[in-house]
């Protein structure tokens, strides 16, 4: 099955490719992948969200979020998977901010 998920027309995004191997080439097995909806608002939405994301990784993720100054994180996790230190909005996605992740894992 292919399952077409449009994406939202004029807003800028990119796919997050996760790598465990900091020296990893374009063409290797990614860890952990997603789709960044980069907001206007300082806001990145992180759709398709596939893989496990490690605590290197979160830091990895984070400091990139860091460069780009994003301060909150939208997503929308699937049964058992959960996003910590975020809160439940009315939508059903999660919201992090990005500052106390910061504290918490950097």
């Amino acid at each position: 099955m292919v399952r077409d998920e449009p994406l939202p027309p004029g807003v800028p995004k990119s796919t997050l490719r996760f790598y465990l191997d900091d020296n990893a080439d374009a063409f290797a097995d990614f860890d952990a992948v997603s789709t960044a909806l980069w907001q206007p608002d300082r806001t990145v939405r992180l759709v398709g969200m596939k893989g496990e994301l490690t605590r290197p990784l979160l830091r990895d993720l984070l400091r990139l979020l860091q460069a780009k100054g994003v301060e909150l994180i939208h997503a929308k996790r699937a049964g058992k998977h959960s996003l910590p230190l975020g809160r439940l909005l009315p939508n059903g996605d999660t919201e992090l901010v990005v500052a106390d992740l910061v504290k918490r894992f950097l």
